[in-house]
């Protein structure tokens, strides 16, 4: 007598790709999962392959190889062969050597062959790269920015939300804007040359 319901011989042999392994999100019936993504589906291909010659070559339907373990052993091996075949990991980010140190000592501006800007900034997880717009590129406001002469350097001083930011630069390495700011600060170059006097 053949079975019924989900027993019956219709049922057991009805054509079915359901693999016993599959790559990409599963559920357990509670939630939908989303769909498998391109690598997933390129793996779930290769296992189906596999079961496919398989099958082909012990000489049983792919339904029936599907229910025994070389199914499952397919998919192991076309898991393993897929996580050998993966891409190296991306090498960390490093600063180039001729990139330019921003004042605050921690990022620095660097241009590309093509005359894109990017900054380069150390953080506590490695060095990050983001492409910057010309007005980053062009320096920090000077309009709260304070330039005290110190002879051959320039001492900049600004506030910030943490505390007075302050840096000092080479004269010969002052931008023209670093430039202006000193030389319309007669007042902070006199008080700093008197300190340069007292020292």
């Amino acid at each position: 007598m053949a079975g019924i319901g989900s027993f019956s011989r219709r049922q057991r042999d009805r054509p079915d790709d359901q693999l016993p392994l599959t790559a990409g999100p599963v559920s357990n019936g509670e939630f939908v999962p989303s769909a498998a993504g391109p690598s997933d589906r390129k793996v779930n291909a290769l296992i189906r392959a596999s079961i496919d010659d398989a099958a082909r070559r012990v000489g049983v339907d792919r339904r029936r190889f599907l229910q025994g373990a070389g199914a499952v052993a397919a998919s192991l091996a076309a898991f393993e062969f897929a996580g050998c075949g993966s891409p190296p990991a991306p090498q960390a980010t490093t600063i180039p050597k001729d990139a330019v140190p921003n004042p605050d000592g921690r990022s620095y501006i660097w241009t590309d062959k093509q005359g894109k800007k990017w900054v380069y900034a150390k953080t506590p997880f490695g060095v990050t790269k983001s492409a910057v717009s010309d007005a980053a590129v062009s320096g920090p406001n000077l309009s709260t920015t304070k330039a005290i002469d110190k002879g051959d350097t320039v001492r900049f001083e600004r506030p910030s939300p943490f505390g007075t930011m302050s840096w000092e630069k080479k004269k010969s390495d002052l931008t023209d804007d670093e430039r202006h700011l000193l030389d319309t600060q007669p007042l902070d170059t006199q008080n700093a040359r008197t300190e340069q006097k007292n020292d």
